[in-house]
């Protein structure tokens, strides 16, 4: 399955999304998997581009902050969409800052980012939203239009291309 999202390398692991519709957690030196999550287990296959694909893909790729892993799950607007925060040591969504959210109205793809509070999640043409890290509830959006770049600055400013 493709993995659209370049992974992410913190503290010996590499975790990455795949159309499969899970997120993993593999070791850096061996390339064992530690974990994987399944976002909705046992869901049918669609084609997509000739491939078969999960309904909910991970196209955010995964980024891992205070001990989180977070990741989302979607392809189409008009379906249900998933946000999913899980233990990046275990992958389950116990304790915490763990969560495993359905959104409506959503097309989550594109690079993650955290800041201390908030993740931000590109949705491709349309404006990335903006999400509480510790609980996943939504907090608007950045405005503007969809396929842009966002900068988090090492102070927790949020830069994103056309801005003046």
């Amino acid at each position: 399955m493709p993995v659209r999202i370049a992974p992410m390398v913190h503290e010996g692991k590499v975790y990455f999304g795949s159309d499969d519709g899970a997120a993993y957690c593999v070791d850096a030196e061996t390339g064992e998997q530690v974990w994987r999550y399944d976002v909705t287990p046992g869901e049918r296959m669609v084609m997509n581009n000739g491939r078969a694909i999960a309904f909910h893909p991970v196209r955010t790729g995964v980024v891992v902050r205070d001990g989180i892993a977070y990741f989302g799950a979607s392809l189409l607007p008009w379906k249900e969409s998933y946000l999913v925060g899980v233990n990046a040591q275990t992958g389950k969504a116990e304790g915490a800052g763990t969560f495993r959210h359905r959104l409506d109205g959503l097309t989550l793809e594109g690079v993650m980012l955290a800041t201390d509070n908030e993740l931000i999640l590109p949705q491709g043409r349309v404006a990335p939203m903006r999400f509480n890290r510790s609980t996943g509830a939504q907090a608007g959006s950045l405005g503007g239009g969809g396929g842009v770049v966002v900068v988090i600055t090492e102070d927790q400013h949020i830069l994103r291309q056309g801005q003046a």
